[in-house]
């Protein structure tokens, strides 16, 4: 029996001395224990008598869980819809839905989720309702989108990744894609998994996890020199993983690379933005200048406030202004940023800087009163 915490506390009123309990509330303690027992006779008119009491309908939903996965889909979703806004709604919702899927009652699972769940598993049964519907480009399309994923997924995705298989949907590139992922996420048993999988670049499958293994093997720069974008992908990858280990090692080794037009330029955009953010985190002093060189051009407001954060802890007015100037103006208008906006402007431009303090100054908030204090 599946109760709602509503319940539990509502209990506890007849463990109170100094609560009295209402005559409802006491039908409605009543009422419970008869439910408990499955005493029935008891329990009808009790509920009846309860009417539209608020707590009536946990009540209800112990009577309706048990009856709900037999219903067709659309009495399920009267059933289900009656609950719409409480905290069962999306329990019961769930629990018919992976019923059906788990039965393929397709037409039932569809009359209540005509458009894709947000869960991982309801949506592998939704597209497989959709290729058993014949709406198989769609399915396919997803099954893809699905299984191209850095980590494991639940096995009611099985059936749909099966079909989507057997009708050769799934190419050597698509593998290799997830390969690249599931290094990213450090999932070793898939990684394996897969590399056995690939035929088309055996090898290259095998170094991508003799590198994910040991990525300070990339120092022997002369074992990645083959132009093959693959090769690129194992080069980036792994530097990736080195650089959360050594960061010094990565740099300096994606700065080999990067001279020998070892990346294509996709290639070199993603390193160069996860390095980056890399020293960004860290804030290590001795590569300020690699990021200074090649941030600028990322366009990427998150990153610029990481270096700006930097800048002031270092009170580094030249790069507080540098970054301010490449911000977005909405990302701008943030009060912290105009703070030291303001600032940078009574210290290199004070009449600017009065001036845009006197458009603001009917607000007389903590943003104002700062700025006048250092205009003073």
């Amino acid at each position: 029996m599946v109760l709602s915490s509503a319940i539990v506390i509502a209990g506890t009123l007849n463990a109170s001395a100094a609560w009295a309990l209402t005559p409802t509330q006491k039908t409605f303690l009543d009422a419970e224990k008869a439910l408990k027992k499955q005493n029935y006779e008891v329990y009808k008119p009790l509920r009846a008598k309860l009417g539209d009491y608020p707590l009536a309908i946990y009540l209800d939903h112990d009577i309706d869980i048990g009856k709900l996965n037999d219903l067709r889909g659309e009495a399920a979703k009267a059933l289900i819809d009656k609950y719409q806004t409480t905290p069962m709604y999306q329990r019961l919702r769930a629990k018919y839905l992976v019923n059906a899927g788990s039965k393929k009652r397709w037409n039932d699972f569809l009359a209540l989720t005509p458009n894709a769940p947000t869960d991982v598993r309801l949506q592998c049964y939704f597209y497989e309702a959709k290729l058993a519907k014949g709406e198989t480009q769609l399915a396919y399309n997803a099954a893809k989108s699905l299984w191209v994923y850095g980590g494991s997924r639940p096995k009611e995705c099985d059936p749909l990744f099966n079909a989507w298989t057997k009708a050769g949907k799934r190419t050597q590139d698509v593998i290799w894609a997830r390969m690249l992922l599931s290094f990213d996420e450090g999932e070793t048993s898939l990684l394996s998994y897969l590399s056995q999988k690939i035929t088309s670049h055996s090898n290259e499958a095998k170094r991508l996890v003799a590198v994910f293994k040991d990525p300070n093997s990339l120092r022997h720069t002369e074992k990645f020199k083959d132009k093959n974008p693959i090769v690129g992908d194992i080069v980036t990858a792994g530097l990736k993983r080195l650089a959360r280990k050594d960061l010094d090692q990565a740099i300096n080794l994606y700065t080999r690379y990067q001279k020998a037009k070892r990346f294509t330029p996709p290639q070199e955009q993603q390193l160069q933005k996860f390095l980056v953010r890399r020293v960004l985190i860290e804030q290590d002093d001795n590569f300020r200048d690699f990021v200074d060189t090649v941030l600028p051009e990322m366009k990427s407001d998150d990153m610029y406030e990481r270096r700006l954060r930097w800048a002031i802890r270092e009170q580094d007015h030249t790069h507080i202004a540098r970054y301010l100037n490449l911000l977005a103006p909405e990302t701008l208008t943030k009060e912290r940023w105009q703070y030291w906006l303001y600032r940078t402007n009574a210290k290199n431009a004070p009449d600017s800087a009065t001036k845009a303090l006197a458009a603001i100054s009917n607000e007389r908030n903590f943003l104002w009163v700062c700025g006048v204090a250092i205009i003073e």
